[in-house]
């Protein structure tokens, strides 16, 4: 329901379907709408930016060998 681009009407219609299925289930309705609360309020912030590629990335290797020299590099 969040990750899928959805129109505003089929959005309404599928959280209907998830509360009468979680309701059907046995979990309370107060806490299907403090999680869907919480899941739009998560989805609104914004997110962190990729590193740049000029970025460089550190790393550890344990164990030495050609091939981690390879990936290094």
């Amino acid at each position: 329901m969040h990750s899928v681009p959805l129109s505003p009407s089929r959005k309404q219609k599928e959280w209907r379907i998830v509360q009468q299925i979680a309701v059907a289930n046995g979990f309370v309705s107060a806490l299907i709408h403090n999680l869907n609360s919480y899941i739009e309020h998560t989805l609104q912030q914004p997110t962190a930016t990729d590193p740049t590629p000029q970025t460089k990335i550190w790393t550890t290797f344990t164990y030495y060998s050609p091939l981690i020299q390879t990936v290094s590099i």
